[in-house]
């Protein structure tokens, strides 16, 4: 298991096993989803238009993780 999971689970963010099965596959399910939707998006609205929609996707995602309210937006933000 990587450290950043263990010190996830030491600070009580990934409660179960569950949890933590769900948080390392979330960035390959993002990766699935976004190449679908960034797609549309870039055909869509433009190349340009789709890089700056991802960028305040990314800094949104961002501020969860480093908020990390809990194990739901710890999720949500990944």
């Amino acid at each position: 298991m990587p450290p950043t999971v263990d010190q996830l689970v030491t600070n009580g963010l990934l409660p179960s096993s569950a949890a933590i099965v769900f948080f390392t596959a979330t960035i390959y399910v993002g990766l699935v989803v976004s190449c679908f939707v960034s797609s549309w998006y870039a055909n869509r609205f433009g190349w340009r238009g789709m890089l700056m929609a991802s960028a305040v996707l990314l800094f949104i995602s961002w501020l969860l993780i480093v908020g990390q309210w809990g194990c739901v937006s710890l999720l949500v933000g990944r």
